[in-house]
Formats: C-alpha cells, sequence, structure tokens
C-alpha cells in the first residue's frame, strides 16, 4: 500500500546576514519497501524538472502501533 499526504510550509534562509523566505512543498509517502535507487533517481529528477540546487528526499522507520 501506498499512502501520500501534501503540505506546505514557509521556510526561512540566512544567506550573508540577510533572511530570506521560501514556500517549501512537503510530499509524504509511506511504503513497506525502500527502493534506495529509484528514490536517489526521482530526486535528481525532482531537482532537474524544478530547476531545484537541491530537493531533500528522507526515509524514516515506521512502527505502526
Amino acid at each position: 500500500m501506498y499512502l501520500v499526504r501534501y503540505r506546505r510550509a514557509r521556510g526561512l534562509e540566512l544567506d550573508n546576514g540577510e533572511t530570506t523566505q521560501d514556500e517549501i512543498v512537503i510530499f509524504e509517502a509511506m511504503d513497506d519497501d525502500l527502493d534506495r535507487d529509484w528514490w536517489r533517481n526521482y530526486r535528481a529528477e525532482l531537482e532537474r524538472r524544478f530547476r531545484q540546487d537541491e530537493v531533500v528526499v528522507r526515509a524514516l522507520a515506521f512502527e505502526p502501533l
């Protein structure tokens, strides 16, 4: 099963003493099988598609209670 949830947030970045504000888009996906190569390639594709210096993709362990 694959579940995705979408949120928006605002981020502040300090650059040479100046503060800039960015809009951040966060996607959450849960799956019982982590395909690291697929996510690595997808991250690179998102960086190209949205012309971003870096897209952060992170994996966290999940245990249902």
